[in-house]
């Protein structure tokens, strides 16, 4: 199972990255947690499990920055906007909606190497956001930043290493809206 996942995960970043220096590497930290590491812009980034109690999870969407006139222009990809600035990333919620923790990392490295994902100043979609997945993120500069992703996993919001909320849109070829479109 766990190379099966591997060898997924490798074929999806050779395939789907313009990077062929990108890989995945599965390996176990001191505290018997699994830590999966991968490479974005030639750089590790560090994805674990660490679950925070469901009364510290936060239940709306941050404010985009309407202020801006051009709040609606895309700004890049994920990858691009982020990438080389991020060292760790903590997962602290994941929705019943995904089968468990190694299909969260994944569709999260699908996301973080999506060449066709677009970030906004602020949200640029007009349904609800329903928590799916709530992660922790380290920057190189030791700030840290928060990023939520929606239950129908194609929008997202991503606090910079400048405290700058990001909102994003990611393509749905991920294999989890694959999955959903199969049952």
């Amino acid at each position: 199972m766990k190379f099966t996942l591997i060898l997924s995960i490798a074929c999806l970043i050779l395939t789907g990255c313009k990077n062929p220096k990108n890989e995945v590497i599965d390996k176990k930290s001191t505290s018997s947690r699994a830590i999966t590491q991968i490479i974005v812009n030639n750089r590790p980034i560090e994805l674990s499990y660490e679950p925070l109690p469901v009364n510290e999870l936060p239940y709306g969407l941050p404010q985009g920055d309407f202020s801006d006139s051009n709040w609606h222009l895309e700004h890049g990809n994920i990858c691009k906007t982020l990438g080389s600035s991020i060292s760790r990333i903590r997962i602290n919620y994941y929705a019943s909606e995904w089968e468990n923790i190694d299909s969260v990392i994944k569709f999260l490295t699908e996301i973080l190497l999506d060449s066709e994902s677009k970030t906004f100043a602020a949200p640029v979609w007009a349904q609800p956001f329903f928590l799916g997945v709530m992660c922790s993120i380290d920057y190189n500069n030791d700030a840290e930043g928060r990023w939520l992703l929606s239950k129908d996993c194609w929008t997202s919001s991503i606090e910079d290493q400048s405290g700058k909320i990001w909102f994003a849109t990611h393509t749905n070829n991920s294999s989890f809206h694959k999955k959903e479109k199969r049952e």
